[in-house]
């Protein structure tokens, strides 16, 4: 691995690991929903937000890091008409 590959791979790193920290620490997060994985300092959030509020706070703590290029939201709703479909409710 070379000296710049480690050093993205470190980045892409401490970016989740400050992420999940965020989730955590904060009270009106159910972070057990999410999962998230960051690669070239883009963050992918993966999950099933409980309403609207919970996901803006989870985009909101994401927004909040430094160095991040981008952040991909692939989160749904749990009451989502889409969610129900695939649950088959």
């Amino acid at each position: 691995i070379g000296k710049e590959s480690l050093i993205d791979y470190l980045k892409d790193t401490r970016i989740n690991i400050e992420f999940k920290a965020k989730l955590l620490t904060d009270k009106e997060v159910s972070e057990v929903n999410y999962y998230s994985t960051t690669e070239n300092r883009v963050l992918y959030i993966i999950g099933v937000s409980q309403n609207k509020k919970e996901l803006d706070k989870v985009l909101y703590h994401a927004s909040n890091i430094a160095g991040l290029k981008k952040i991909v939201n692939l989160v749904i709703d749990k009451n989502s008409p889409e969610r129900k479909k695939y649950l088959n409710e």
